[in-house]
């Protein structure tokens, strides 16, 4: 407003000069259209210079919003977006990777097994070694070996330290390993006696230990890393019976464990009076069997029990005479050495040692002397009494403080029916 007054006066001040006073009226008229015009230019100048910074605000808007734009399709992604690419890249990281997977530098890893085929998990003092099969090098305990196309196998300092051949590796001592070479894997022997196996997948067995690594490892250069580098001859074999002693533990260990499930069960089957009386264990006695029966002042719920490895398999109640079984339930009756049934049927007898059957046929006989047991819990174990067939052979042992009669005729006339 300022600026345009001052047009408007200097236009009037030289018009004073130019004619008068009268002169000036004359003009004024004239004058006042040019400062009216002077006065809209101003305006539009002032209004062309507001517009003008509203369009370069919004074109340089615009321009930011197209480079970030174009920055965008050609797969700059923003900064957010590149900050949460960066944290996925982080986990997924060699340090984070699956076991078996190919590392940033190309190689393979070689764990320390808990199994077959299974790394010890979270300990990475378990690592063995790397594979890089690009440049057939090998990486062990802080050494490398490359494996050159003739097979000869260098460390890092570039000496030739051993060879790897179709059907043998000279190790890095100096002694030969022999490979049996099939499809998919490969047998490594000491002589005549296999120490160890490498499959085609990458797995290892050595001694009582297994490796694992990835499917990619060339075979005869994992049995060089597992077996040609670490070990001598004396330690493969000392390996090599390690692992077959706890082949042959195990499978004792699952022998023993399969016996005793099959004993515990049969002698469970001969406590149960439904099982009796249905002849459920004909053919059943077993000449490693052992039988304990005790008699004492203090009766188990008023009987004397013969047991089978601490099973209660029958009991006898000397008031009544009556024989019951685990659960108390009522068997028969034995008396002067002869078995009756529930409902009054002579079973059979033991009478001077010697066992006869419902039929008075002799099935069996008691023999006194020293006897050792030879199965699970009788291992070692003492007994001075043996229960024969009528042939002779052992079907029994029985440790006894009384009379060996009840446990004999038990055994045979209710159980074995012979």
């Amino acid at each position: 407003m300022k600026q345009n007054q001052l047009i408007v006066k200097t236009i009037m001040v030289a018009a004073l000069f130019v004619g008068g006073v009268n002169t000036a009226n004359a003009q004024f008229g004239k004058l006042k259209g040019l400062a009216d015009k002077a006065k809209k230019a101003v305006q539009d100048k002032a209004k062309q210079t507001v517009d003008g910074a509203k369009n370069n605000a919004t074109t340089t808007a615009t321009q930011k919003s197209s480079a970030n734009e174009s920055q965008t399709q050609a797969g700059q992604p923003d900064q957010g977006t590149q900050d949460y690419i960066k944290k996925l890249q982080t986990q997924y990281d060699d340090a984070n990777s699956g076991d078996f997977d190919q590392k940033s530098d190309g190689s393979y890893w070689i764990w320390l097994s808990s199994g077959y085929g299974t790394r010890v998990t979270a300990q990475e003092q378990q690592l063995l070694g790397k594979w890089y099969p690009k440049e057939k090098k090998l990486w062990f305990s802080s050494e490398s070996f490359t494996i050159a196309d003739d097979g000869k196998v260098y460390d890092s300092k570039g000496e030739w330290r051993a060879i790897i051949q179709d059907k043998r590796i000279v190790t890095c001592a100096a002694e030969e390993l022999l490979l049996d070479v099939h499809d998919k894997w490969i047998d490594v022997r000491v002589g005549q006696k296999v120490i160890g196996q490498v499959t085609s997948d990458g797995r290892v067995m050595l001694g009582g230990d297994a490796y694992a690594a990835a499917a990619s490892i060339d075979m005869r250069a994992l049995a060089f890393c597992c077996f040609g580098v670490q070990y001598t001859k004396e330690e493969l074999l000392a390996l090599c019976a390690k692992r077959e002693k706890a082949v042959t533990d195990q499978q004792q260990f699952e022998q023993d464990n399969a016996e005793l499930a099959e004993f515990t069960g049969r002698v469970t089957r001969m406590a149960v009076r439904e099982n009796v009386e249905k002849n459920g264990m004909k053919g059943d006695m077993d000449s490693r069997d052992w039988y304990i029966y005790e008699e004492t002042n203090n009766l188990n719920r008023g009987c004397h029990w013969v047991t089978m490895d601490g099973i209660r398999v029958v009991g006898w109640n000397p008031e009544n005479n009556k024989l019951l079984d685990r659960d108390y339930n009522w068997l028969g009756t034995f008396s002067g050495g002869v078995l009756y049934d529930r409902w009054g049927v002579k079973y059979g007898s033991v009478q001077n040692n010697v066992i006869k059957n419902r039929h008075g046929q002799v099935v069996g006989k008691l023999v006194h002397g020293d006897f050792t047991g030879t199965y699970l819990a009788s291992k070692g174990k003492f007994y001075n009494w043996k229960l024969t067939d009528a042939s002779g052979k052992q079907v029994g042992l029985l440790a006894t403080n009384a009379s060996p009669n009840l446990a004999a005729v038990w055994a045979f006339c209710m159980f074995a029916k012979k």
